[in-house]
Parts: structure tokens; sequence; C-alpha cells
């Protein structure tokens, strides 16, 4: 009988993996089998005329692995010199010497091959990358070197086999794609994402990869306690079967394969945000100068620093000059604090680059405060101060950073223009910073003016007109469409809001603080005067009078609070009424706290400025209870009036007619499932309800790192689940704004 059979130990790998500490996986002869029966043929494209070059040492797991797919096939093996696997120059002379077909390469060496110039390396069939994450542009580089080469991105971990997937790269696919795939499993191989509790995960969310099947080994050398922990019982399997725990963070693509999303034991992070250090690479080596690239998050001073390691090419690099490139095409939380130069990548024994041999930085003095140095500077500073009510403003902070969001940045565009500067909101997402906006503005005036009272209407119009306005301009779209909305429909009653809240200032209600600021916010802003006529001009318009006193209902207990709401929900505004279309009301609860409810039509706020209103009545009421002068406001800089003029010249604009129009017959209509329910039974509506206060402080810190307000991460996960919902990966869809000053 044989003394070996399939699953018996075939070789003991020492591995340190991510951890630092060397284990002896035990991998079985059926495991070392079933790779090499695939991946020699069809990822090697080995055969009796193959030539294989086995640059590996015999310390790494790839060592047997490029052996046996040689001997299994009957190709010759050329055995690097001692030490020749770290010498990208030799490595590229032995491949056009000995006319190699294939090779087995981790991402950096294949980088360190392409600055060496592989374009006579033709008689190349296939490379396999693997070991560590390929980074896309690399991918990219080698095909268009190569375009006769294979390219396949190879994953799995020692205690599994070498390897259990494979992807292969096409420029096409890779056109498409931010990070390359991991691929499908081969045979005889099963991948689970699991989370927490070993249940699997749906497709695109993150989850923790397993592997079973044959190549799975028999686990550590003389570490029983290791080999529980990570060799786990598969729930899903057959009695007795395994899954290794591979500690790395995948997803499910739509098409079937994984993508990678970096060690869930290791991850790397920056002021609480994840950092992409693959991102950041690919950056920094697309700068002009640098041959190649590495970035690491180190401590230094007590605080953590993104770091930047550049190898320059040719005739230098201008490191000054890399962090503007990166600030250009990176958000501010990956643009390395600093950008060193370093002779060579450094990388471990097995070829996979070695961060711990990194130079430590040695950072120049940093202030919080960087004040503005030229006269542009100076008066956007001063505008930013006043819109994020601070007392100064540093010209390298982010605008987001400060508290900053979509509405405040369309007051301070407002207020940037009427200081004289031509500027957009789209400028204030792009530039982020007084010092990237101030330079994008230069000295130039801006030519936009403030529409004039009454500008916007016709003769007749303005002859026909009540004497006490102060302004009339016609509805919006959006303002007609709700319009013919709440007069088609009564019994819905649609964009009437009732909004309700405790306030606790403890000290009992005064109704005149609270309607002395409501006077203060009816004569500040327009909306908030402004009643609709809908049918008795030549536009639907809306009229802006000189004065509106706002009903306020006081009630001397909170019995009644909740009835009151529910009435209140019942009883829309008549859009035609005297303004202003706003009603409050006061449930006096005892001499600590009352409750207040706001009433308002949709026609004349929405939600993002009606959260800025109640702000400024509850701010404006607590300071007036206490006998503190209200904060100090500047003068309305843009009116509804402006956006109203915008809006009826992108209306006669052909231009804006041409995009819109290609928007909407440009791509396919876009469509989602009609049901994922099965024909076994009726439809179900499932519902899941997630705690705010769970997600908000990630989704401001993803905000803050990106740069953008928190609305912007929202419809990101949006579109993200439409496009995992329909399969489509490119599709247009509406994203409401709002427009109101």
């Amino acid at each position: 009988p044989p003394l070996v059979g399939p699953d018996n130990a075939c070789y003991v790998i020492y591995t340190s993996g991510s951890t630092g500490r060397p284990k002896g996986a035990v991998v079985t002869h059926a495991g070392l089998v079933n790779r090499t029966a695939h991946v020699a043929p069809t990822i090697n494209r080995l055969g009796a005329d193959g030539v294989l070059l086995q640059k590996t040492e015999i310390g790494f797991d790839v060592s047997p692995a490029e052996i046996y797919a040689a001997l299994s096939t009957g190709a010759r093996i050329v055995v690097a010199r001692p030490g020749g696997h770290r010498d990208p120059a030799y490595l590229r002379d032995t491949i056009i010497a000995e006319s190699v077909t294939s090779i087995e390469l981790v991402p950096s060496m294949l980088s360190a091959l392409l600055a060496e110039g592989i374009t006579d390396c033709t008689s190349l069939r296939s490379v396999a990358v693997g070991g560590e994450e390929l980074p896309v542009d690399v991918a990219r580089a080698f095909l268009a070197a190569l375009p006769g080469c294979e390219l396949h991105n190879t994953y799995g971990p020692a205690e599994t086999t070498v390897d259990v997937t494979s992807w292969h790269c096409t420029t096409d696919d890779l056109a498409d794609v931010s990070r390359v795939p991991l691929g499908r499993p081969f045979p005889n191989i099963t991948l689970r994402v699991l989370d927490d509790l070993l249940q699997p995960v749906p497709m695109g969310a993150p989850g923790e990869l397993y592997v079973a099947g044959v190549g799975v080994g028999r686990g550590y050398w003389g570490a029983a306690g290791l080999t529980a922990d990570r060799f786990v019982p598969d729930p899903f399997g057959s009695v007795g079967s395994r899954l290794y725990r591979t500690g790395d963070a995948v997803a499910w693509r739509s098409d079937g394969t994984l993508e990678f999303l970096g060690r869930l034991d290791a991850q790397v992070k920056l002021r609480g945000v994840r950092v992409e250090l693959g991102e950041v690479e690919s950056a920094l080596r697309s700068c002009v100068g640098v041959r190649d690239a590495v970035a690491s998050v180190v401590r230094v001073d007590g605080r953590q620093v993104l770091v930047g390691f550049v190898v320059p090419g040719g005739s230098g690099v201008d490191v000054v000059g890399v962090r503007e490139v990166l600030r250009g095409v990176l958000p501010e939380v990956l643009v390395p604090s600093v950008v060193m130069v370093v002779d060579v990548v450094p990388v471990d024994p097995n070829g996979k680059v070695d961060r711990r041999q990194l130079p430590v930085p040695v950072l120049g003095d940093e202030s919080v405060f960087v004040a503005p140095v030229s006269v542009v500077e100076r008066t956007v500073a001063g505008v930013w101060a006043r819109v994020l009510g601070r007392d100064v403003v540093g010209v390298e902070s982010s605008f987001f950073d400060l508290g900053g969001d979509s509405m405040l940045a369309v007051s301070l565009v407002g207020a940037l223009r009427a200081a004289g500067f031509a500027t957009s909101v789209r400028d204030v997402f792009a530039y982020r910073t007084v010092r990237g906006l101030a330079a994008s503005l230069g000295e130039g005036v801006d030519e936009w003016e403030p529409v004039a009272p009454f500008a916007l209407l016709s003769d007749a119009d303005r002859a026909a007109l009540p004497a006490d306005l102060t302004d009339a301009y016609p509805a919006t779209q959006a303002q007609v469409g709700m319009a013919v909305e709440i007069a088609k429909d009564d019994a819905a009653r649609p964009y009437h809001i009732v909004h309700t809240m405790r306030v606790d200032d403890g000290l009992p209600f005064d109704v005149e603080p609270l309607r002395a600021t409501l006077a203060e916010l009816v004569a500040r802003h327009d909306t908030l005067r402004t009643s609709v006529d809908l049918t008795g001009y030549s536009v639907p318009m809306q009229l802006v009078h000189a004065e509106a006193q706002v009903p306020i209902a006081v009630h001397p207990d909170a019995s009644g609070h909740p009835a009151y709401v529910t009435a209140e929900r019942g009883r829309p505004f008549d859009l035609a009424s005297p303004p202003p279309l706003l009603r409050v009301a006061v449930h006096r609860e005892d001499d600590k706290g009352w409750w207040l409810t706001v009433s308002v039509s949709h026609l004349i706020t929405g939600g993002w400025d009606l959260n800025l209103l109640l702000a400024d009545l509850r701010d404006g009421y607590h300071r007036r209870r206490r006998g503190e002068q209200p904060t100090p406001v500047e003068p309305v800089a843009v009116r509804y009036a402006d956006f109203v003029a915008a809006e009826l010249s992108a209306l006669d604009s052909e231009a804006d007619a041409d995009y819109w129009r290609d928007v909407v017959t440009g791509r396919p209509k876009f469509t989602l499932p009609d049901t994922l329910a099965t024909e076994s039974g009726p439809r179900q509506v499932c519902r899941t309800e997630l705690d705010i206060a769970d997600l908000d402080p990630a989704l401001r810190g993803l905000a803050s790192s990106l740069g953008v307000p928190v609305k912007a991460v929202l419809h990101a996960a949006h579109l993200k689940v439409m496009s995992q919902l329909s399969g489509e990966r490119r599709f247009y869809t509406g994203l409401v704004c709002d427009a109101r000053p």
C-alpha cells in the first residue's frame, strides 16, 4: 500500500503573513496537485516548449509552486542566481537570454521591471502576479509594454496552497475598475464572504474571506491553538469540513468575482478615516519624475502622518510639485503631509514591499493657523469667517472641516460674489481651502449682478401688481409643480411641512423673544413674506410683500400637543392667502421646557434651509430670553430672485437644452428589477431601520476626509445600491438640491 495519501502533509512552509510571527503552514499533497493541475496550463501557460524562470527563494511558498508547475508539464526550468530575484535588470536580461515564457512576480518587482524596460521580453507568454495587491496603473502599464503577454492577478495565503483565485487582466477590463479584482476560485476551491456571525453577506457588502476545499492545509505545525483559531468548522459544508479565515476584507462584485478591500488586522487609518495606500501610490507614480513610489502611515512626534516615498527617475523629482499635483487628483486626507525621496523601495526577502525599512520622516514646523498673504486671500478669508461664524480662518483649512456644507457653500458663493469675485459652488467643492479658491479667483471681478426688484416682470404684469410689494418674480418650475400637486389632491395634502421639537432651555417660556426673533427673520428673508398667485398674471407669480406677521398660538399646557400636531398636518395653507405661509405654535410643559411646532409650505422653504431657519429661530430666542443681543448677521447677498433669474436664463439657453437632451436620450433608460420575490409566495416589503447615532460619526468622518458634504456621501451610497440592483455601472439619476439662500 502507498505510504502517502492525498491528505498527508506534502511540505511545511513558514510564513509570517501580516502578523510578523513565523508559523509553519502544513500543506497537503492533494492541495498542491490541485493547484498545479489548474495553474500550470491555464495561468502559467506551460507545456513541453515552455520555459519557467524559477527565481523565488525556497523559503517562499511560490517556490514549490514554480517547480512543480514546470515539472508537471515537461517545461524547462531556468534557476536564477542567488539574490537575483531582487535585481530587476538581471531578471529582464535572463528572460531575454533564456527565452523565458512564464514567470511569477510580486507587484513591486513587476513595477521595478517596468521601470527597467521590458519591451524586449517578447518570449513571455504569461506573467502571474501575487503576494500583495496589484495596482491598476502597474497592470495597465504592463499590458501596454507587452500586449502579447497574458497578465494574471493571483491571490491566496500559504495556508491554502499558494493561491486560490485568479483574474485575467485585459486592457478593456482594466479600463473600468479602480482596483484589480481577485477573480474567481480555482477548481475544487470554495470561497465564502462572511460577517462576524459567520453569515454570508450580500453582493457588494464587505466581509471576511474564508476559503474551503481541497487547497486548505492541515493547520500550523506544533501550534494547535493557532490552528483552531484560523482553521474553523465550515457551517455550510459537509461534516468535518473546515474553513480557513484569511483575515482579508473582500466583497462580491456583480460579475461573480471578488474585490480585495484590505487586511482586517492591519487597516490603515488616519484621523479615523481608512486610507487606501494603493490609491496614493498610484497617484504618486503618475507624477513627473517619479519612477516608483510607496506610501505609509507613520507615527511622528506622537501623531499619525501620511508619508509618500518616491524613487526619482531621470533628472530627479520636485517633491513640492508632487504634493501640488496630488492636491488636484486626491481627496485632502490622501495627500501626504510629507513626500520623501528614497533611492529604492525596500523589500523583504520574498520581494514584497517592506515599509518597516522606510526612513522616518522629519516634519517641518506646522501651524494650525496659516495666515493669508495676498489681498485676495485676506478678503476671501474674511468672507469665509463671516459665513462660518468664526473669528479667523486659516488659508490651508478645508471649508468642510470647518463645518461647511452645501447650504453654507451657497451662502459663501453669494457673499463672495457680493464682494466682487466670480466663483461658484463647484469651485468651493473643487478648491476647498482659502488659498486654493483665492488662487482660482485671481484679481478678477465678477460680472454677476444681483437682480433688481421687479426686473423679471413684463410691463403688463408690473402694472397689475398691488402697491404694497417690494418685489415680484415668476415661480420656479419646482414651485409650479408642487402647486399643481397641491391643487389636484386636497386629501393627500402634499408639500405641507409640520415640524415639532421640544425646547429644554431651563427657563419658563416667554412669547416676546419668540415674536421678536420671528419678526427679524421675516424682515430678512423675502420668502417668508411671499405669497403665490397661480392665475392672475401671465405666469405663476411670487409676490414679496413689505410686511408679514407670523401667527403664534400659545397653549397653556402640553396635554393637547400630540392632537394639535395631528390636526395641523391636516390644515394645509391656501397659497393665495396673505403671507407668510408659516405659522407657529407653542405648548408649555413646565418651567424648564416647552414644545415648538412650526408649520410651513414647501413652496417657500425646504429641508436644508428649514433646518437653518429653525436653528436661527432657536438661537435668536435663547439669546433674547437671556437678555443678550442677537448674533449679528450679514445682509442677504443672494436672494431667491437671483436663483429665479438663473433658472429663466437656463430655460432660454439652447446650450442648456442640448445638454439635458443628451442626458435624457444619450443613454438607455435606467430600470430596476420589478421584484426580488419568487413565484412561491406573495411579495413582502422588508424594512430595516438604522440608528443614525451609529452612522453619524463615520459618515461625517468620511465626508470630511473627502472634502465633501455628508449629502454627497449619502448620494454615493444611493448610486452604489442602484448599481447593485440594476447591474448597471453607468447611469443617470436625480439629486435634489436646495436653491433658496
